[in-house]
């Protein structure tokens, strides 16, 4: 049996793009293709999925493997398998109850990473709006009239938008730290 919704949930595209290319640098989740060779960072890295704004090469973790090893799809997922030690036994008969277990275990493990989404985009959002605002205050701070009020109030206000802006950040990297080690 090929469980490929299975891998393509237990396997984040990252990790593949760093198992299979060690060593590869990321820049704003992009690398450098590995299938048309380019110089800049140009495919996009998204959690289940790739896309390469020049060659156009995209889809998801089995088939990124697929493209860079050069092997057929059942290779790639039993590559996957037997990589990231996911226990599919790929190929093997499944009993219906095998089945019925494995898709509890998907269910399950959809439900954690939509949560997980949810609480990323919170905080992006909390680090965004904190950003902003003390981005907007040292902004003022930097260029505004000393003599204005607009000045003064950005003054008051600066030191505790600095602490939500390195609070929010640091709940982001936590949470991030958090992610890498759930894997």
């Amino acid at each position: 049996m090929i469980c490929n919704e299975e891998i393509k949930e237990r396997v984040r595209m990252e990790d593949a793009v760093r198992f299979y290319l060690p060593g590869e640098e990321f820049r704003y989740g992009r690398i450098r293709c590995p299938f048309h060779g380019g110089e800049h960072f140009n495919c996009a890295i998204y959690s289940a999925s790739f896309f390469c704004f020049s060659c156009k090469a995209h889809g998801d973790v089995i088939s990124f493997v697929e493209k860079l090893m050069g092997v057929e799809y059942l290779e790639a997922c039993k590559m996957l398998d037997r990589d990231f030690r996911l226990g599919l036994n790929i190929g093997e008969p499944v009993t219906l109850a095998e089945m019925v277990a494995m898709d509890k275990k998907l269910q399950a493990l959809k439900a954690v990473r939509k949560k997980e989404n949810r609480e990323r985009m919170q905080l992006e959002d909390e680090y965004d709006a904190a950003l902003r605002d003390f981005a907007t205050l040292d902004i003022i701070i930097t260029h505004g009239d000393p003599e204005s009020s607009e000045y003064a109030a950005a003054l008051r206000k600066h030191p505790l938008a600095k602490y939500r802006f390195e609070e929010a950040e640091g709940r982001l990297l936590e949470f991030e730290r958090g992610s890498e080690a759930r894997g």
